[in-house]
């Protein structure tokens, strides 16, 4: 799995988000890259889950302007909840093949 999306321009806008969450749900871990990561499974309120979110934010203030502005504009993402969001897509097209099965 490859993460699948155009990351000429910022992410800007709702439908745009969506896109980024989507591309995000169909790629793996190995395809994060200088401008956008994703954390599946921290709780923010706990110092591992503080700290690995911190760690990310810093990296990406820390990258050279020339590097950056290669992708997005020079923004960075991070997603945070995206297995819980894999699971919960997950069960909402299962439920909605079946209705549509169903009638």
């Amino acid at each position: 799995m490859t993460l699948e999306f155009n990351a000429d321009e910022p992410v800007v806008g709702l439908a745009r988000q969506r896109e980024l969450i989507r591309a995000v749900l169909g790629a793996s871990s190995a395809d994060e890259t200088r401008w956008l990561e994703w954390k599946s499974q921290h709780d923010l309120s706990k110092a591992p889950g503080a700290f690995a979110v911190s760690k990310a934010i810093l990296g990406f203030a820390n990258r050279m302007p020339d590097v950056a502005e290669q992708w997005a504009g020079g923004h960075a993402y991070l997603l945070v909840g995206v297995e819980w969001m894999r699971m919960q897509f997950t069960g909402f097209r299962r439920t909605m093949s079946r209705r549509s099965t169903a009638g």
